[in-house]
């Protein structure tokens, strides 16, 4: 019987450190979790289990553009913009037993007439490979706990009996309402049951927040809402859609953000016969998923300003 790769183990208990980080850094128009944030949370737990991270580059390629634009007195300027592409190779190595584990992944940094597309993209490549190795998180609401900036890093609190009993309750009576296997619903979160008791509260709060929202459109779709809320709140989706048009769902692939939220890239075909590709979020992702091949809707396709949207769906 082979032997145990030790790196796994240790991946996990730094995945259970930093299970979060809060966004504390503002861009242009949105807030961000910074590199040195990241690294700040991370190397500690990676020193604490004794991983090495050794980082290669295997191969690169730069690309210069020119951007053309003008000045608010008429004046044309062109700037050069230098593209950096990078694959990468990184190597976590316990120290303890020599066991290591080859991870590939890409990366790519701009920079405007200068020479730092290398370090951009290493940089960006670290601080992202980290967040999605380690699934960590991010949150831009301030909470009233953080009181500086270890407090953000700080492991959350395990979950309770009594939370898992209702995050559980939760699951089985949505599963039992789409006619489901509650295993379906738990893959929905890329959890299996026995990992549940391994996740923190923040995780659980939003797990039962998504189940509680998907139980209670499952409820009205199989018309078992209480009568009387009904007559105080009409649901809006008893009346038909504004811009609602007839398609047939072809198919969906899911995908996973930057922020590890799960969304659906649908393929629709217009009474015309031509496919449209729509992103579906939210709910709606839960939705889409559920649909089978070739299937007739009445959906409602909102175009931004380089997708288009699924904001309803009705089957």
């Amino acid at each position: 019987m082979a032997a145990t790769n030790r790196v796994y183990q240790k991946l996990v208990e730094v995945r259970k450190a930093v299970p979060y980080l809060q966004k504390n850094n503002s861009g242009h128009q949105y807030s961000y979790v910074s590199a040195s944030q990241v690294f700040g949370a991370v190397r500690p737990e990676l020193d604490r289990v004794g991983l090495l991270l050794v980082t290669k580059i295997v191969d690169k390629s730069v690309r210069y553009d020119e951007v053309r634009n003008k000045d608010k007195y008429g004046n044309e300027k062109v700037t050069l913009t230098l593209t950096t592409e990078l694959d990468l190779l990184y190597t976590f190595i316990d120290v303890e037993s020599g066991d290591t584990l080859e991870i590939p992944f890409y990366s790519q940094g701009m920079e405007i007439g200068g020479e730092k597309g290398v370090g951009k993209a290493l940089t960006y490549a670290t601080k992202n490979f980290f967040l999605s190795q380690f699934v960590i998180a991010t949150d831009a609401q301030d909470p009233d706990s953080f009181q500086d900036q270890v407090a953000q890093t700080k492991p959350a609190a395990p979950v309770s009996n009594e939370q898992l009993r209702e995050l559980e309750q939760l699951a089985e009576a949505f599963a039992d309402l789409r006619e489901t296997d509650v295993l379906r619903v738990w893959e929905q979160f890329g959890v299996t049951r026995d990992e549940l008791k391994a996740l923190k509260e923040p995780e659980v709060l939003e797990m039962k927040a998504r189940l509680q929202s998907w139980l209670e459109k499952a409820k009205e779709v199989a018309g078992v809402t209480e009568p009387e809320k009904r007559e105080e709140t009409p649901r809006r989706e008893e009346r038909p859609f504004a811009d609602e048009k007839p398609y047939v769902f072809v198919s969906a692939t899911e995908n996973e953000s930057k922020n590890g939220d799960w969304y659906f890239t649908c393929i629709l075909e217009d009474e015309d016969g031509d496919e449209i590709e729509v992103i579906a979020k939210g709910d709606l992702a839960f939705e889409v998923s559920q649909l089978e091949d070739d299937t007739d809707i009445l959906a409602v396709v909102a175009k931004r300003n380089n997708f288009n949207l699924l904001k309803a769906l009705k089957v």
